[in-house]
């Protein structure tokens, strides 16, 4: 046999098992899934010449598409499995909701075992009897209510620490600050004792407790007394709760939530939608659609007043989704909720804002790899409204 028989042969067999592979996922009962339509792919490169035509971050050129196609299309993303691509409230909440179990099921790229403890964490293990551990562990321990609602001190305590070091630092930098590294460290000091706790095993436990919780309880009255706004009052401030949701609804956390995949054979507006199938909720696009929010461009927190007309319908509660919806809802986003109207609150009661540079706006630009970022991180001149910052106070847990 010459060689050029044995390259031919070769390259058949590989055809083969590509072939072979690419059916073995399209078909679950013999039934394949049927494609929504969408824009037009191009051989290897599937779609992605469409999607980054102009730049734009990912969530923002998928709604494009989305709007030049329909609210439910297909895309190839490389020579991969397609993915359906929803940017329409009705389908989202039949996904997410709805037929929640039927689209339970995670896809993440083989890469990702390495960084998800083989797909068994909360967010990559798809729903069974693992995810439902985890899950309960969570909302019935860590990130429980009465939990969050008894690191209240502490909270406080660590708050007053962040505004504390933010007028360090400005002070040090004729006024200037970088908000988000103080406000990511906090994060992590709320998280820790929630997450993780104390040291149990520490013989000297007891004793070390009695001294954080007097040192909490000092630290905690002298904070409220400075001014810090109280973990309980928080959910009583019903205009800074309308501030946080319109925030998150013009820049979500994560636009493009965590892909879901079909646990079973299921339908997805009479169309067959086979096991193993990848889909994703454009939560940008249900957040900026037109036909649902009035300016959708424009900021606007009265939107979300009791007052207001707009989102107490069906469809604005259905198209303003920040953490997901249904089983596969963020499990934290009580506390994410809680702790982003926290930290506004006292950001704004602790400090006179203005522009780094007078008369330059900060570059609103968006960078998006997990999760929605500013591709230029914000420069701002902050004026404390105290005469004296907070008492200086340490974690109280390991940080």
């Amino acid at each position: 046999m010459d060689m050029e028989a044995i390259w031919t042969a070769f390259a058949i067999g590989i055809a083969a098992a590509v072939l072979l592979a690419f059916g073995r996922r399209q078909w679950r009962n013999g039934k394949p899934t049927q494609w929504p339509p969408g824009p037009p792919k191009l051989p290897i490169i599937g779609n992605m010449h469409q999607i980054l035509k102009g730049c734009d971050p990912f969530h923002v050129a998928l709604n494009k598409l989305a709007q030049a196609y329909g609210p439910l299309i297909t895309v190839w993303l490389g020579t991969r499995q397609p993915t359906i691509i929803i940017s329409d409230h009705d389908l989202a909440w039949e996904v997410l909701v709805s037929k929640s179990p039927d689209y339970a099921a995670r896809e993440f790229p083989t890469l990702a075992k390495l960084v998800t403890a083989d797909f068994r964490t909360i967010v990559s293990s798809n729903a069974g009897p693992h995810w439902h551990s985890l899950r309960r562990g969570l909302q019935n321990g860590a990130i429980g209510p009465l939990c969050i609602s008894g690191q209240a001190p502490l909270q406080e305590s660590d708050m007053a620490q962040m505004i504390n070091d933010m007028i360090k630092e400005a002070s040090l930098n004729g006024g200037v600050v970088k908000p988000f590294p103080h406000i990511r460290r906090a994060t992590i000091r709320l998280l820790a004792p929630l997450c993780f706790g104390p040291d149990f095993s520490d013989e000297d436990f007891d004793a070390t407790m009695d001294v954080l919780v007097e040192d909490a309880m000092k630290d905690h009255a002298t904070c409220t007394d400075k001014g810090i706004v109280r973990v309980e009052e928080v959910g009583k401030l019903e205009y800074l709760q309308a501030v946080v949701k319109e925030t998150t609804r013009m820049k979500p956390i994560a636009p493009l939530a965590v892909p879901h995949k079909a646990a079973r054979d299921t339908a997805l507006k009479g169309l067959h939608v086979a096991e193993g199938t990848t889909v994703m909720v454009n939560l940008y696009a249900l957040h900026s659609d037109p036909k649902v929010w009035d300016e959708q461009d424009r900021f606007n927190p009265d939107r979300f007043m009791e007052s207001s007309k707009e989102f107490s319908g069906k469809r604005g509660k259905y198209s303003y989704l920040p953490f997901g919806a249904g089983m596969r809802a963020c499990a934290g986003m009580d506390v994410g909720k809680l702790h982003l109207a926290f930290a506004v609150s006292n950001l704004v009661n602790a400090f006179h804002w203005s522009n780094a540079v007078e008369g330059e706006k900060p570059d609103l630009t968006e960078d998006l790899t997990f999760v929605l970022a500013m591709k230029t991180p914000l420069e701002t001149r902050i004026i404390s409204f105290n005469s004296e910052p907070p008492v200086d106070s340490e974690c109280k847990f390991p940080c």
